[in-house]
Protein backbone atom coordinates (compact mmCIF):
# COMPACT_ATOMS: atom_id res chain seq x y z
CA UNK A 1 0.00 0.00 0.00
CA UNK A 2 1.49 3.29 -1.03
CA UNK A 3 0.64 6.87 -1.79
CA UNK A 4 4.01 7.35 -3.47
CA UNK A 5 3.60 9.63 -6.43
CA UNK A 6 -0.13 9.03 -6.07
CA UNK A 7 0.41 5.55 -7.50
CA UNK A 8 -2.14 3.06 -6.24
CA UNK A 9 -0.87 -0.41 -5.43
CA UNK A 10 -4.26 -2.16 -5.27
CA UNK A 11 -4.29 -3.59 -8.79
CA UNK A 12 -6.82 -6.42 -8.49
CA UNK A 13 -10.39 -7.11 -9.62
CA UNK A 14 -12.65 -4.62 -7.88
CA UNK A 15 -15.48 -5.66 -5.55
CA UNK A 16 -17.46 -3.05 -3.63
CA UNK A 17 -18.64 -3.98 -0.16
CA UNK A 18 -22.38 -3.62 0.34
CA UNK A 19 -24.07 -4.50 3.59
CA UNK A 20 -27.42 -5.02 1.91
CA UNK A 21 -26.25 -7.62 -0.64
CA UNK A 22 -24.34 -10.87 -0.71
CA UNK A 23 -20.58 -11.06 -1.20
CA UNK A 24 -18.60 -14.16 -2.14
CA UNK A 25 -21.79 -16.19 -2.00
CA UNK A 26 -22.45 -15.28 1.65
CA UNK A 27 -25.35 -13.17 2.82
CA UNK A 28 -23.63 -10.56 4.94
CA UNK A 29 -26.56 -10.59 7.33
CA UNK A 30 -25.51 -14.12 8.27
CA UNK A 31 -21.90 -13.27 9.10
CA UNK A 32 -21.59 -12.74 12.84
CA UNK A 33 -22.60 -14.42 16.06
CA UNK A 34 -25.92 -16.27 16.05
CA UNK A 35 -27.50 -15.93 19.51
CA UNK A 36 -30.64 -17.70 20.71
CA UNK A 37 -33.59 -16.73 18.61
CA UNK A 38 -31.72 -17.18 15.34
CA UNK A 39 -30.81 -13.52 14.81
CA UNK A 40 -27.23 -12.70 13.82
CA UNK A 41 -25.50 -9.84 15.60
CA UNK A 42 -22.03 -8.42 14.94
CA UNK A 43 -19.12 -10.23 16.57
CA UNK A 44 -17.05 -7.92 18.77
CA UNK A 45 -13.41 -7.76 17.65
CA UNK A 46 -11.42 -7.67 20.90
CA UNK A 47 -8.25 -6.14 19.50
CA UNK A 48 -5.11 -7.30 21.27
CA UNK A 49 -2.53 -5.91 18.85
CA UNK A 50 -2.59 -3.47 15.95
CA UNK A 51 -0.19 -1.33 13.99
CA UNK A 52 -0.81 1.39 11.42
CA UNK A 53 1.08 2.90 8.51
CA UNK A 54 0.19 6.24 6.93
CA UNK A 55 1.67 7.56 3.70
CA UNK A 56 1.23 10.93 2.01
CA UNK A 57 2.54 11.33 -1.52
CA UNK A 58 3.65 14.60 -3.09
CA UNK A 59 2.69 15.72 -6.59
CA UNK A 60 6.38 15.72 -7.48
CA UNK A 61 9.71 15.01 -5.71
CA UNK A 62 10.59 17.69 -3.17
CA UNK A 63 14.36 18.04 -3.47
CA UNK A 64 14.15 21.37 -1.68
CA UNK A 65 13.47 19.57 1.60
CA UNK A 66 17.11 18.53 1.72
CA UNK A 67 18.58 21.65 0.13
CA UNK A 68 17.16 23.68 3.01
CA UNK A 69 17.67 21.20 5.84
CA UNK A 70 18.15 23.97 8.39
CA UNK A 71 14.88 25.74 7.67
CA UNK A 72 12.90 22.53 7.37
CA UNK A 73 14.35 21.02 10.56
CA UNK A 74 13.65 24.20 12.51
CA UNK A 75 10.02 24.15 11.38
CA UNK A 76 9.63 20.43 12.12
CA UNK A 77 11.18 20.65 15.57
CA UNK A 78 8.96 23.60 16.44
CA UNK A 79 5.87 21.71 15.30
CA UNK A 80 6.70 18.41 16.98
CA UNK A 81 8.44 19.51 20.17
CA UNK A 82 5.07 19.61 22.00
CA UNK A 83 4.86 15.87 21.19
CA UNK A 84 8.27 15.27 22.77
CA UNK A 85 10.57 15.41 19.72
CA UNK A 86 14.22 16.04 20.67
CA UNK A 87 17.34 16.56 18.58
CA UNK A 88 18.53 13.11 19.60
CA UNK A 89 15.37 11.65 17.99
CA UNK A 90 16.19 13.08 14.53
CA UNK A 91 18.76 12.00 11.97
CA UNK A 92 19.45 11.99 8.24
CA UNK A 93 19.50 8.51 6.69
CA UNK A 94 21.26 8.15 3.34
CA UNK A 95 20.82 4.39 2.87
CA UNK A 96 22.65 3.16 -0.23
CA UNK A 97 23.16 6.67 -1.50
CA UNK A 98 20.21 6.84 -3.91
CA UNK A 99 17.68 9.64 -3.74
CA UNK A 100 14.92 7.12 -3.04
CA UNK A 101 16.75 6.04 0.13
CA UNK A 102 17.55 9.55 1.37
CA UNK A 103 15.19 10.54 4.19
CA UNK A 104 14.83 12.36 7.48
CA UNK A 105 14.11 9.91 10.31
CA UNK A 106 12.29 10.91 13.51
CA UNK A 107 11.11 8.94 16.52
CA UNK A 108 8.35 9.93 18.92
CA UNK A 109 6.84 8.42 22.08
CA UNK A 110 9.81 6.19 22.94
CA UNK A 111 10.05 4.76 19.41
CA UNK A 112 6.34 4.00 19.22
CA UNK A 113 5.98 6.35 16.23
CA UNK A 114 8.47 6.37 13.36
CA UNK A 115 8.40 9.20 10.82
CA UNK A 116 10.31 9.12 7.54
CA UNK A 117 10.28 12.23 5.37
CA UNK A 118 11.40 11.19 1.89
CA UNK A 119 11.94 13.10 -1.32
CA UNK A 120 8.68 11.77 -2.79
CA UNK A 121 6.49 11.00 0.23
CA UNK A 122 6.04 10.94 4.01
CA UNK A 123 5.76 7.63 5.88
CA UNK A 124 4.44 7.40 9.44
CA UNK A 125 4.41 4.06 11.26
CA UNK A 126 2.89 3.31 14.66
CA UNK A 127 4.11 -0.06 15.93
CA UNK A 128 1.39 -0.52 18.55
CA UNK A 129 -1.80 1.51 18.20
CA UNK A 130 -4.19 1.38 21.15
CA UNK A 131 -7.25 3.27 22.35
CA UNK A 132 -5.05 4.85 25.03
CA UNK A 133 -2.46 6.28 22.63
CA UNK A 134 -4.64 6.81 19.53
CA UNK A 135 -5.33 10.47 20.28
CA UNK A 136 -1.64 11.33 20.77
CA UNK A 137 -0.53 9.33 17.73
CA UNK A 138 -3.18 10.95 15.54
CA UNK A 139 -2.29 14.47 16.69
CA UNK A 140 1.44 13.95 16.12
CA UNK A 141 0.83 12.42 12.69
CA UNK A 142 -1.43 15.26 11.53
CA UNK A 143 0.98 17.89 12.87
CA UNK A 144 3.80 16.20 10.92
CA UNK A 145 1.83 16.17 7.66
CA UNK A 146 0.66 19.74 8.22
CA UNK A 147 4.20 20.95 8.85
CA UNK A 148 5.56 19.37 5.66
CA UNK A 149 2.61 20.61 3.61
CA UNK A 150 3.26 24.17 4.80
CA UNK A 151 6.98 23.89 4.08
CA UNK A 152 6.59 22.64 0.51
CA UNK A 153 3.73 25.07 -0.10
CA UNK A 154 1.43 22.58 -1.78
CA UNK A 155 -1.22 20.00 -0.90
CA UNK A 156 -0.48 16.29 -1.06
CA UNK A 157 -1.55 14.18 -4.00
CA UNK A 158 -2.80 11.11 -2.10
CA UNK A 159 -3.08 9.66 1.40
CA UNK A 160 -2.90 5.97 2.23
CA UNK A 161 -3.58 3.87 5.32
CA UNK A 162 -2.68 0.26 6.08
CA UNK A 163 -3.38 -1.57 9.35
CA UNK A 164 -2.58 -4.99 10.78
CA UNK A 165 -5.13 -5.91 13.47
CA UNK A 166 -5.11 -9.03 15.65
CA UNK A 167 -7.50 -10.28 18.30
CA UNK A 168 -10.22 -12.79 19.18
CA UNK A 169 -13.84 -12.43 18.12
CA UNK A 170 -16.22 -12.54 21.07
CA UNK A 171 -18.27 -15.73 20.78
CA UNK A 172 -17.00 -16.65 17.32
CA UNK A 173 -13.80 -18.53 16.36
CA UNK A 174 -11.96 -16.86 13.49
CA UNK A 175 -11.97 -20.10 11.47
CA UNK A 176 -15.77 -20.21 11.70
CA UNK A 177 -16.05 -16.69 10.33
CA UNK A 178 -13.64 -17.45 7.50
CA UNK A 179 -15.47 -20.68 6.66
CA UNK A 180 -18.60 -18.61 5.98
CA UNK A 181 -16.72 -16.43 3.52
CA UNK A 182 -15.15 -19.11 1.30
CA UNK A 183 -16.56 -21.83 -0.90
CA UNK A 184 -15.82 -25.52 -0.38
CA UNK A 185 -12.57 -26.41 -2.18
CA UNK A 186 -12.39 -29.26 -4.70
CA UNK A 187 -11.95 -32.64 -3.03
CA UNK A 188 -9.04 -33.69 -5.25
CA UNK A 189 -6.63 -30.97 -4.08
CA UNK A 190 -5.92 -32.75 -0.80
CA UNK A 191 -6.15 -31.65 2.81
CA UNK A 192 -6.92 -27.97 3.33
CA UNK A 193 -5.29 -26.78 6.55
CA UNK A 194 -6.58 -23.21 6.50
CA UNK A 195 -8.05 -20.43 4.42
CA UNK A 196 -8.09 -16.67 4.11
CA UNK A 197 -10.01 -14.13 2.07
CA UNK A 198 -9.07 -10.89 0.36
CA UNK A 199 -11.32 -8.31 -1.26
CA UNK A 200 -10.06 -5.52 -3.53
CA UNK A 201 -12.22 -2.42 -3.61
CA UNK A 202 -12.67 0.13 -6.34
CA UNK A 203 -13.08 3.88 -6.23
CA UNK A 204 -15.83 5.29 -4.02
CA UNK A 205 -16.22 9.03 -3.41
CA UNK A 206 -12.79 10.31 -2.28
CA UNK A 207 -11.35 6.81 -2.00
CA UNK A 208 -9.20 5.77 -4.97
CA UNK A 209 -8.97 2.11 -4.00
CA UNK A 210 -8.95 -0.19 -1.00
CA UNK A 211 -8.67 -3.77 0.17
CA UNK A 212 -9.46 -6.02 3.11
CA UNK A 213 -7.69 -9.25 4.01
CA UNK A 214 -9.03 -11.60 6.69
CA UNK A 215 -7.05 -14.56 8.04
CA UNK A 216 -6.38 -16.52 11.19
CA UNK A 217 -4.10 -14.53 13.49
CA UNK A 218 -0.61 -15.86 14.06
CA UNK A 219 -0.28 -14.07 17.41
CA UNK A 220 -3.79 -14.09 18.95
CA UNK A 221 -4.91 -17.61 19.92
CA UNK A 222 -8.04 -18.58 17.94
CA UNK A 223 -8.14 -14.95 16.86
CA UNK A 224 -8.64 -13.03 13.64
CA UNK A 225 -6.13 -11.11 11.56
CA UNK A 226 -7.54 -8.20 9.56
CA UNK A 227 -5.63 -5.95 7.17
CA UNK A 228 -7.69 -3.00 5.89
CA UNK A 229 -5.97 -0.75 3.36
CA UNK A 230 -7.12 2.32 1.46
CA UNK A 231 -5.85 5.21 -0.65
CA UNK A 232 -7.65 8.57 -0.91
CA UNK A 233 -7.44 11.42 -3.39
CA UNK A 234 -6.01 14.30 -1.36
CA UNK A 235 -7.45 16.89 -3.76
CA UNK A 236 -10.95 15.75 -2.74
CA UNK A 237 -10.36 15.15 0.96
CA UNK A 238 -8.76 17.80 3.20
CA UNK A 239 -5.95 16.62 5.45
CA UNK A 240 -7.99 17.72 8.45
CA UNK A 241 -10.57 15.02 7.60
CA UNK A 242 -8.09 12.21 7.03
CA UNK A 243 -8.11 10.70 10.53
CA UNK A 244 -11.91 10.61 10.74
CA UNK A 245 -12.32 9.17 7.22
CA UNK A 246 -9.65 6.55 7.84
CA UNK A 247 -11.27 5.32 11.05
CA UNK A 248 -14.69 5.31 9.40
CA UNK A 249 -13.34 3.21 6.53
CA UNK A 250 -11.86 0.61 8.88
CA UNK A 251 -14.96 0.34 11.05
CA UNK A 252 -17.47 0.26 8.18
CA UNK A 253 -15.49 -2.23 6.13
CA UNK A 254 -15.19 -4.66 9.03
CA UNK A 255 -18.84 -4.08 9.95
CA UNK A 256 -19.81 -5.22 6.45
CA UNK A 257 -18.57 -8.65 7.51
CA UNK A 258 -20.32 -8.64 10.88
CA UNK A 259 -17.18 -7.56 12.77
CA UNK A 260 -17.53 -4.75 15.28
CA UNK A 261 -14.64 -2.90 16.91
CA UNK A 262 -15.97 -1.77 20.32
Amino acid sequence: MSAEGAEVSFRRPQHRLRTETSLAGIELGTVGVKPQGGVFVPAKFLVSRSDATIEAGYFQPQFGLFRDEGGFLARLLTQLSPHGLKLSDVKIERGNGTLSDLHLLCYLFEYLLTIRVRVDRVEIYCSHLTEDNKKAVTAASLDTLTCIREHIGREYRAYALSMNIHGPLEGLPARTLLARLVTTPPADIGLVTGNAVAYYLGALEERIAGSLTLDVSAIAPDGLFARPQATWDASRMPLEQFAERAETFVRRTLASFGIEIP
